[in-house]
C-alpha cells in the first residue's frame, strides 16, 4: 500500500512540475500573476468594522465603497449578503457606491466583470462586539 502511495505521490509531483515549467516557458509565472491581478484593482470600503452592542445582535453601517481598476470594462459590486449584484457599472475603469446595511456577521464584497463567477478583488466588514454574549442567564433567587 505505501509503495502506491509513494507512486501515486511522485506522479502529481512530476505532473505539476511539468505543468509549471510549461507555464513558465510561455511567460506566465503563477506568483507574479497572482500579483498582478490583485495589482490591477483596489478595492476600498468605509468603515472596516460594523459594531453591534452584544455578539449577535445586529450592527447598523452606512458603507461607502469606491474601487478602481487599470481598465475599461463592465463591472458589478456583490455582497455576501445578497445573490444579486449591488450595483453594475458598464464600460468604467472606477465607481463608488453607497448604502445602510445591517447585519450580524461578516459582509463580504467583492467586485467581479459583469457575467463571470470568479472575482477580481475582495474586502470584508468584520463584526465587532461591545459586549460578548453572555452565557450566564440572569436569574436571580430569593428567599422571601
Amino acid at each position: 500500500m505505501n509503495y502506491f502511495i509513494k507512486q501515486t505521490f511522485i506522479y502529481q509531483l512530476l505532473t505539476y512540475l511539468i505543468l509549471l515549467i510549461m507555464a513558465t516557458s510561455l511567460g506566465y509565472s503563477p506568483l507574479i500573476f497572482a500579483k498582478e491581478t490583485q495589482a490591477k484593482y483596489s478595492l476600498i470600503i468605509e468603515p472596516e468594522q460594523c459594531v453591534a452592542m452584544r455578539q449577535g445582535q445586529l450592527c447598523y453601517v452606512d458603507v461607502k465603497i469606491s474601487w478602481q481598476a487599470e481598465q475599461l470594462d463592465n463591472h458589478c459590486l456583490f455582497s455576501s449578503l445578497q445573490p444579486t449584484a449591488l450595483r453594475c457599472w458598464s464600460n468604467a475603469k472606477s465607481g463608488k457606491f453607497q448604502q445602510e446595511m445591517s447585519a450580524d456577521k461578516n459582509i463580504v464584497f467583492s467586485l467581479k466583470k459583469q457575467g463571470r463567477v470568479s472575482d477580481l478583488i475582495t474586502k470584508e466588514i468584520e463584526m465587532a462586539w461591545v459586549y460578548d454574549k453572555s452565557t450566564r442567564k440572569n436569574i436571580s433567587w430569593r428567599m422571601f
